[in-house]
């Protein structure tokens, strides 16, 4: 049987092998594999955050996701290594998305916040990183979402 007619997958779609970070970038022209690279420098930087390579399945096949050392069970970002298309999602749960001010942000934040679905009580904003300057904007929303989880009480019983 003839195997030339089966399509290769490309790292980011083949969940049966683990692909490197520089697998997944080769994949991208050079003006996309710069904003992965800025995007993953950015939230790499975020104090106490970990990253992991992590397959996420359908859409979001192999990404990159980061999680906060004081919080480990949820993830504080997603970097989507779509080739052609990166991604970064911020769940955001409905408690800190009302009491961010919406209004102040950029066009661009203030849409993807809007049209984020929620699940189960949290907002998954996404944004399409086109540029590094979306990339800085959306980290900045991860700034604005530290601090109002820091100014929330706590709500796992430990402050009763």
């Amino acid at each position: 049987m003839s195997t030339s007619g089966q399509r290769t997958r490309s790292a980011w779609e083949d969940r049966f092998r683990t692909p490197t970070y520089e697998d997944l970038r080769d994949q991208c022209n050079k003006q996309v594999a710069g904003v992965f690279d800025t995007a993953r420098t950015r939230l790499g930087a975020i104090p106490g955050v970990r990253e992991s390579l992590t397959w996420l399945g359908i859409p979001w096949r192999w990404s990159l996701e980061y999680r906060l050392a004081l919080d480990p069970a949820r993830a504080w970002a997603v970097l989507v290594l779509q080739p052609n298309r990166p991604i970064i999602a911020v769940p955001i749960p409905s408690p800190v998305l009302a009491r961010i001010q919406v209004a102040r942000l950029p066009r661009s934040i203030r849409e993807g916040l809007r049209a984020a679905p929620p699940v189960a009580g949290v907002f998954w904003p996404a944004w399409e990183c086109t540029s590094k300057t979306l990339v800085d904007e959306v980290v900045n929303v991860l700034d604005l979402k530290r601090s109002v989880i820091a100014e929330l009480p706590l709500s796992n019983g430990t402050n009763s």
